[in-house]
Parts: structure tokens; sequence; C-alpha cells
């Protein structure tokens, strides 16, 4: 085991610079007022210059008024058929948290996403509470029934400007058939345009998910583009719940996107009522992925009854996964107290009772290891594979306790045999005290 190598160090990604729920770089808006550089607001709707109108958008103050967006939503009503690069305008103009001036130094109950567009001018998406909120949502299923232009890449725009779940499974129930074609593009597409983590996980566990549009290669792209654990960890539990049995080559995948062991072990037991047995290799495999003893612990908790041990080799593979002894003990008395046959605990022989001793590095590991063996070892020790066990201890201490555990497993020894023994021990005294355990 690697009990003494240092802890490995655990590095936490810095995560999309466009994306942040406290600090961003709002326009500043020092512009001429809304109405005068927007004398009809129709041009949202209408502009030939979509790139152009959105840079004198980008400068002006928007009016914190109930006038201004009953104008914005008028215009809407008016218009027969829009695009979504002119919708988007509209929403655009709309007075939320983060698009305010005096939002510039960052407000913690508001996420904002500032992205570029595919006309390089840069855009802002928000999500959070305002008064001017819902017309967003407003304008955004008033349009969708007159939208021109839906793609993939429009439906993900759209959602990704949604400020509700409501809105967004709206626009995924008229968009989303004619928009997703089903293919690993289309969803990347779609992906792309929701700036938000939390809005990206919406999308997948609540629409694409129930829809079956989440199969095969298309859940790996969704979870790739997820950048936190909390996300991650709440799509793939929704994958879980959706399953009949999760296959274990699925959860070795989902636990190598994550990040932290506190992520490794929810969804190791999210998984675990669902999964199907494990050999001791895959179970190797998974606690692999794990930095710290205590996340791998969690993980052996999590599986221990789902986990086919063939023989004695799986357990020490296993243990050996630890990075400390301490790990190693808890580890095995979870295999130990698992009780189900899938996880029935091997017969031990000698053999395996050394090898349990190979893996420690003091006398007091041995022992405490040997007495929770010793139930399930079957048979008799011979004079020589009992001296080779006594070995394995660096002192007469550790020889006797040993001894005392197995005394009742040799039966008579014969005289030269058990002269073989009494050789281990250092010191008369012990040897005498040993001959006396052997003979009683």
């Amino acid at each position: 085991m690697r009990y003494l190598l240092a802890i490995p160090l655990l590095l936490a990604a810095l995560f999309s610079c466009s994306q942040t729920s406290s600090q961003w770089s709002v326009p500043r808006r020092d512009g001429p007022p809304f109405a005068q550089t927007f004398p009809d607001a129709a041009v949202l709707a209408t502009t030939n210059d979509v790139r152009a109108t959105r840079e004198t958008l980008w400068t002006t103050p928007l009016p914190e008024t109930r006038e201004h967006h009953d104008r914005l939503i008028a215009v809407l009503e008016r218009t027969p058929s829009i695009d979504t690069d002119h919708l988007l305008l509209l929403t655009d103009a709309v007075a939320v948290p983060g698009r305010l001036a005096r939002d510039a130094k960052g407000n913690e109950s508001v996420q904002v996403s500032i992205v570029t567009g595919n006309d390089g001018i840069q855009i802002i998406r928000t999500r959070g509470k305002g008064e001017f909120t819902p017309v967003i949502d407003q304008l955004l299923t008033m349009g969708m029934s007159k939208l021109s232009d839906p793609s993939a890449t429009n439906l993900g725009r759209l959602v990704g400007e949604a400020q509700s779940t409501e809105t967004m499974i709206a626009l995924s129930d008229h968009l989303l058939e004619t928009c997703d074609s089903g293919s690993s593009g289309d969803l990347e597409r779609m992906l792309k345009g929701i700036p938000f983590d939390e809005q990206r996980a919406d999308f997948a566990t609540i629409v694409l998910l129930p829809r079956g549009r989440l199969a095969g290669e298309r859940q790996s792209i969704a979870l790739e583009t997820l950048s936190f654990d909390s996300t991650k960890e709440r799509l793939m539990s929704a994958v879980y719940d959706s399953l009949d049995e999760v296959p274990v080559p699925m959860l070795l995948e989902h636990i190598e996107l994550l990040d932290f062991d506190s992520g490794r072990s929810s969804v190791a037991k999210a998984a675990s009522s669902r999964i199907g047995p494990m050999t001791g290799a895959e179970m190797l495999a998974m606690l692999e992925r794990f930095d710290f003893d205590s996340g791998k612990v969690q993980a052996v908790q999590a599986m221990r009854t789902k986990i086919a041990i063939a023989d004695f080799g799986d357990v020490l593979q296993i243990m050996d996964a630890s990075d400390f002894e301490s790990g190693a003990n808890q580890i095995l008395d979870l295999l130990l107290a698992s009780a189900l046959p899938a996880s029935a605990f091997p017969t031990l022989t000698a053999i395996d009772l050394g090898a349990a001793c190979d893996a420690y590095s003091f006398d007091s590991g041995r022992i405490e290891t040997l007495r929770k063996l010793e139930p399930h070892f079957q048979g008799t020790l011979d004079g020589e594979s009992a001296r080779e066990l006594l070995n394995q201890f660096s002192f007469d201490s550790g020889k006797f306790e040993c001894l005392q555990i197995f005394a009742s497993r040799m039966n008579a020894l014969p005289y030269d045999e058990q002269k073989l023994l009494l050789s281990s021990f250092d010191f008369d005294s012990d040897r005498e005290r040993a001959r006396d355990l052997l003979n009683r």
C-alpha cells in the first residue's frame, strides 16, 4: 500500500470566466436615454443591422418603468413574424438586475454571463429576480409561435435567455421537435447557447432526458458541458433513476468526469440501488478514481453489497487502493460486514493469512486483521505454515498474540513441527509461554 506516499494535492479548476454570480463587468450605459436613442422601439424588431443596434443598446440606459416594458410587448404583438436575433434584441432591452449600470460591482443574488455572439458583439445573459424579469419570459413565449428561423442553435439561445423553468419547458414543447434531429451536433448547438450550469442541467434533466433525447453519446456530451460537480451529480442521478439497471462502465465513466471525492461518493451512492454485481477489478477501477481514503471508504460503503468477490486476492486489491492502514481497515470491515451472496466473503487459506499480514507495516495492524479474518479460515495449520505466519511479525509479543488466535487450529502438532514453530520466538521466556499454550 502507498502508506508513505504524500497526499495528492487537490486542484480546483477555475471555470468559464464569462460566468459569475458575484463579479462581472457590465456596460456603463452612459449613452443618451432610451427614448432618445430609440424613439420608436419597433426598430428592435425591424432593424436591418442587428449588430449595430445591439452595440447601441449596450450603452443605452434601460428604463425601469412599466410603460417601457409595455411598449416592448406591444412591439412584439404587432410583429407577425420575427427571427431569433430580433426577438433577443427585444428581451435585451428589459431592465433586469445584472444589466443595469448600478450593478457594475456585482450582486450575489444575480447570475450574469457576458458572451460574444456570432456577430462579435457582447451579449448579457442574466438569471435573477427583478421586477421586470417576467417580461423576458412573456416576450419569449409570445415570440416562439412567430419565430421564422427555428434551429438547434436558436433554441439554445432562447432557452439561455429564459428566466424560469416553465418558460424553458414551453419553448421546448413548441420548438424541440423541429429544432432537434437527435444528432450529437444538434445537442452541442443547443447547449452552447445556454450560459449557466444550472440552466444546462435543467434543460438536460427536465426536458431532454424524459423525452428520450439523452441516450448514448448525447448523454456524455451533456455531462461534459457541465462545469461543476453539483450539476453533474444531478444529471447523473436523474439518468440512474431512468434506468432499470445502471451499467458498471457508465458509473466508472461518470466518476471519471467528477472533480472531487464528495461528488464521486454521492454518485456511487445514487447508483448503488440500481447497479448490478461488480467484480473486484471493477471496484478497484472505481477506487482508483478517488483522491483520498475517506472517499474510497464511502464508495465501498455504497457498493459493498454489490461486489462479487472471487477470492481473497480481490479483497487485498480493494484494500490496497487505500493510502493508509486506517483506510484499509475500514474497507476490510465493510467487506466483512456484507451479508449478501454477491459479496460473500471468501474462505481463507494459510497463504491468504500471510498475504493479509504482508499488507501491513506494523504488528498491531497484522493482529487486528487476523482477528477479523480468523472466522473465515478453514482447516488447520501445520508446523511449517504456522511458523511462516509467525515470521510475519517483528516481535515476540505479536507472534504470541497470533499463536493465541490460531492455537485451536494446530491440532496436536508433532514434536518436530512444534519445535520448528517455537524456533520463531527470539526469547526463551516467550518460547516457554508459547509451548504452554500449544500443550494445553
